[in-house]
């Protein structure tokens, strides 16, 4: 590597920065025993961890045999938004601190690309005192194709 090129890490958000999943999880549960009067196994939403929102609802939907129509994945988005505001605090998965310093030491950029919106991550980000160490963020309201596709982390190269 020569010293004009650069080297970087971009990394997910919940699972690998944040300690969330357990919080979406359960407000997605609620959104959707409150919009659709369904009950969602947990696993269903883990399985699909990443996906853009939009995309996430009707894979999750599916795979419980359900169709919700345009105005009710709004209600099942908003639902699940308002909820997880109320039961939602920052955890940082444990060493990441430690493990950002490290690669930031060791020359890497530092980008976060995530399933969520920007301002989600952005706030999270700022509660748990991490923001500082990213030198790029990623939202799924930046991208085209969300997770698993490679554009969220190409977008944090840019």
């Amino acid at each position: 590597m020569t010293e004009n090129e650069r080297r970087g890490v971009a990394l997910d958000m919940d699972g690998v920065v944040i300690d969330g999943m357990q919080f979406h999880v359960a407000a997605w549960q609620y959104a959707f025993r409150e919009v659709m009067g369904a009950e969602m196994p947990a696993i269903e939403i883990y399985l699909r961890e990443g996906l853009k929102e939009d995309y996430f609802i009707g894979q999750v939907a599916a795979a419980i045999g359900i169709t919700p129509n345009e105005e009710e994945q709004e209600a099942l988005h908003h639902t699940k938004l308002d909820y997880f505001d109320e039961i939602y605090f920052h955890a940082p998965i444990p060493g990441i601190e430690d493990s950002l310093a490290l690669m930031r030491e060791m020359g890497y950029a530092l980008g976060l690309a995530t399933g969520a919106k920007r301002a989600v991550a952005e706030r999270a980000l700022k509660a748990m005192g991490v923001r500082h160490w990213f030198d790029a963020v990623s939202g799924s309201d930046e991208v085209t194709r969300g997770k698993p596709d490679p554009e969220p982390y190409r977008k944090c190269g840019e």
